[in-house]
């Protein structure tokens, strides 16, 4: 493969086929700072080797059983602004919104606007479907 001087930051989600084979790259830092993110948002604790802190756990606090539906979402609102200050320090984070589907109550939204390296404004939406 010939060398056209770009440099991989990191790995993208999800792992599909591509050019590069199926790690997929990051190659800007926006990128990589998204790839990482989500990674830490769909991560439940215990599931990587060596960092059993490493996590949010939103799969896992969906699926508890609940009688207020509030109250799950404000846990889970904390622990993402935790786990984001413990392992991606260099991520302001602004606001932190769970939010259920008008159209469908089986889908879930998380979104996270945050400020990276200091100036750089984004946000990041995943959307998890509860089958």
């Amino acid at each position: 493969m010939k060398d056209d001087g770009r440099r991989f930051l990191g790995l993208n989600q999800p792992i599909v086929n591509s050019q590069f084979g199926y790690f997929n790259p990051t190659i800007t830092t926006k990128d990589r700072v998204q790839s990482n993110l989500k990674h830490l948002l769909l991560t439940n604790k215990g599931e990587r080797i060596m960092q059993p802190n490493f996590g949010c756990d939103i799969y896992r606090t969906l699926f508890e059983n609940i009688d207020n539906i509030e109250l799950p979402f404000e846990t889970l609102k904390d622990r993402i602004s935790d786990q984001i200050k413990l392992w991606m320090p260099y991520i302001l984070l602004r606001y932190v919104g769970i939010t259920v589907s008008d159209e469908d109550s089986n889908t879930v939204t998380v979104s996270v606007d945050y400020t990276w390296y200091g100036n750089t404004k984004d946000t990041l939406d995943i959307d998890i479907i509860i089958k």
